[in-house]
């Protein structure tokens, strides 16, 4: 049987992004494996984890740990893991590997590439180039360079975004680019019911009118939820605002709340494994991040019938139109002030908007999302080496 290897940096990346995935190419025939770190830089409980572990071995799909780290900077353990990828690359004979994250694809194609080996399939999904319109320089010196030499070792690059789509197209010199629109969401998942809805506000202590404000996401610098609280000062209405994840943000984040007086309006849930019912509850999706390929959390407040106020990047633009809310300029907190200020005071103009979102988001459902990639990875199966 065909081997087929799926190599992320993070076991949660595996969990969030290719259990489909994985499903698929077993559909397709082939024994599936997995390699990541599992044990080191996860945005999923440890719990969820083992879950994770549970449910591939239940699958008949073999792990591996690997210790890819998800700092550039971190030579040690991206030497480490360097020489154990490309001991498995010399031990098992794959026929198609699907790379995920800058760092852990980096350190698999490189692997790859001076094991001497030509049989498998290089698939590699860049769920965001780190270098992009606006960018930081020190990203465009340290990760375009990696990308555009090592385009070269990948058969089929994958983008999710228009923008990085149309940069690849004329940048970077790979076998193949297909643009698959994320990774999809169950859309069934998040249809709006008002039980759940009110079974959830209760849980969190809303009352009636209070107008719930909602950000999902690791809680980093990139996730920005720093400019959320800041502006909450200004806001005027009965609100209350919520955040759902974990990270080393947490206690600067709750501190800030602290020092703005706003203890009674920000709550910090954790991490939470109900988004779906949580996203019921709310009433505006707040999404600043300075970063996105394609936010799968926006995806799935949008599916939730949510209207979203997002920052103007990549990924978000593809998402959120003037039909579903507002985009502001990163620091142009006057926009960001307005576009909420204005959903808090009017409930027919959120409504209006998260109907739209609602309705948009068919088209990203998972089933049309896993047939391209099955078509994807057909057709790098049809390609595939004689040994």
């Amino acid at each position: 049987m065909k081997k087929a290897l799926i190599y992320c940096s993070v076991a949660s990346m595996i969990d969030q992004f290719n259990r489909d995935n994985l499903q698929t190419l077993q559909k397709l025939g082939f024994q599936v494996e997995v390699a990541c770190n599992f044990q080191e830089g996860n945005t999923i409980s440890q719990e969820r984890i083992l879950s994770l572990q549970e449910d591939l071995t239940k699958q008949g799909i073999r792990f591996h740990q690997i210790p890819i780290p998800r700092s550039p900077l971190a030579l040690a353990k991206i030497w480490q893991s360097y020489q154990l990828t490309k001991a498995l690359f010399k031990q098992e004979d794959f026929r198609l590997i699907h790379f995920h994250s800058p760092i852990g694809a980096a350190i698999g194609r490189l692997a790859y590439k001076h094991s001497h080996l030509n049989q498998a399939q290089i698939i590699y999904t860049a769920h965001g180039f780190h270098f992009y319109r606006g960018a930081p320089l020190a990203n465009w010196i340290l990760y375009y360079p990696i990308e555009f030499l090592l385009a070269n070792e990948t058969d089929i690059l994958i983008t999710i975004n228009s923008e990085d789509q149309v940069f690849a197209e004329n940048h970077l010199n790979c076998k193949q680019i297909e643009y698959v629109p994320g990774i999809g969401i169950d859309t069934q998942r998040f249809i709006p019911e008002m039980t759940r809805r009110e079974n959830m506000r209760h849980q969190l202590g809303l009352a009636a009118d209070e107008v719930m404000l909602l950000s999902v996401g690791e809680l980093n610098k990139n996730k920005n939820h720093r400019e959320i609280i800041s502006i909450l000062p200004r806001l005027k209405g009965d609100y209350k605002y919520f955040i759902c994840g974990q990270g080393a943000e947490e206690q600067a984040l709750k501190d800030l709340v602290h020092q703005l007086g706003l203890s009674q309006q920000v709550n910090f849930l954790g991490y939470r494994a109900d988004i779906p019912d949580i996203l019921q509850a709310a009433d505006i999706y707040c999404f600043p991040s300075y970063r996105e390929g394609l936010s799968v959390a926006l995806m799935e407040a949008m599916a939730s019938g949510l209207p979203c106020v997002v920052s103007d990047i990549r990924g978000n633009r593809d998402l959120i139109d003037d039909q579903g809310g507002s985009k502001f300029p990163l620091v142009d907190t006057e926009t960001l002030y307005q576009a909420l200020q204005t959903l808090i005071v009017h409930a027919d103009l959120r409504q209006k908007f998260g109907a739209h979102n609602q309705q948009k988001m068919k088209q990203f459902d998972k089933e049309i999302v896993q047939a391209r990639m099955a078509s994807i990875y057909q057709a790098a199966e049809s390609e595939l080496k004689e040994s």
